[in-house]
């Protein structure tokens, strides 16, 4: 099975806000919020056990405990819990982080092993003009530190070029996905053919995939309720005006960044948990200086 578990926050990280919800949602919300949960919970009835989770029921109406375990855990502990969670890749290796790589380049070390051959893709940040390219030598450096040599790799090179994207990424040991706009970098992946090209790679563990904010929302199956949090319509210069934003559907529930955190997002975060809680659709929320690292195991199937 694949062991996945939520990281706790870096040591001496200020304190979180509470948040301002703008729309009530009944006992549930208000009963997990209160319970500073990381995620709405059920009663743990077979079908919400570790060995389903499919996170369908995560975020189903019903009573709230905070004596009643997430539908996910199998170890919960007071600042983080670890989960078997079978995905369907056979070794998968994720890091999936809120903000920063931050405490976490340790465990990305791990993750990665010996391979010290790593590439950062910048495209989220494609509609930010000049700032995009001020933003990489602060990449590089978080993971020079711990031994990879970097470079970067702008899909914008592999529009309609799946062939030439996917021989890139045999070349490489550890993606490095920074945040920006979450949409603008599905749209990337959906003209360079990054899905197709990245996913067996991904899935037999011959490359490391990480990154933060927009990075990991866009492993989800959808942008429901990230909408609330990144504007859905950007379209940077070179980019088709009618691509679709496509994730990459690795984890079967959304990743809601910047929760309750000292971050611009944050309040949008919230809306975004209120949109989900409502449709009932599965989700993880990631304080900053939080990760969700999913650690595959050969004997089982993703």
């Amino acid at each position: 099975m694949a062991h996945h578990s939520i990281a706790p926050p870096e040591p001496g990280a200020q304190g979180v806000r509470a948040p301002s919800l703008r729309v009530a949602l009944g006992a549930l919300l208000q009963d997990a919020l209160q319970g500073d949960l990381r995620q709405l919970e059920l009663p743990r009835d077979g079908a919400a056990g570790p060995e389903t989770p499919d996170g369908r029921t995560c975020g189903r109406a019903g009573p709230v405990s905070q004596a009643r375990q997430p539908c996910w855990a199998s170890e919960p502990g007071p600042r983080s819990r670890t989960a078997r969670l079978s995905l369907g890749f056979a070794t998968v290796r994720l890091l999936l982080a809120s903000y920063l790589l931050g405490d976490h380049g340790r465990t990305l070390r791990r993750l990665v092993g010996d391979g010290i051959r790593a590439a950062i893709v910048m495209n989220a940040a494609d509609g930010y003009g000049d700032s995009r390219l001020s933003r990489l030598p602060r990449e590089q450096k978080a993971l020079e530190d711990f031994g990879f040599e970097c470079e970067e790799l702008d899909l914008r090179g592999y529009f309609g070029d799946e062939e030439g994207l996917r021989q890139r990424l045999e070349s490489l040991d550890l993606l490095w996905v920074p945040g920006g706009n979450t949409f603008v970098l599905a749209r990337a992946m959906a003209l360079s053919g990054f899905h197709q090209a990245a996913t067996d790679t991904v899935k037999e563990g011959r490359l490391v995939y990480g990154g933060y904010s927009a990075g990991a929302c866009v492993v989800g199956p959808d942008l429901r309720g990230i909408h609330l949090m990144d504007e859905t319509d950007v379209v940077p210069e070179g980019y088709p005006p009618d691509v679709q934003a496509r994730t990459l559907g690795w984890v079967p529930w959304t990743i809601v960044p910047h929760w309750r955190s000292e971050h611009p997002e944050s309040p949008a975060a919230d809306l975004a948990v209120e949109h989900l809680v409502f449709n009932e659709l599965p989700f993880r929320t990631l304080r900053d200086g939080e990760a969700i690292i999913i650690d595959g195991d050969p004997t089982s199937s993703m």
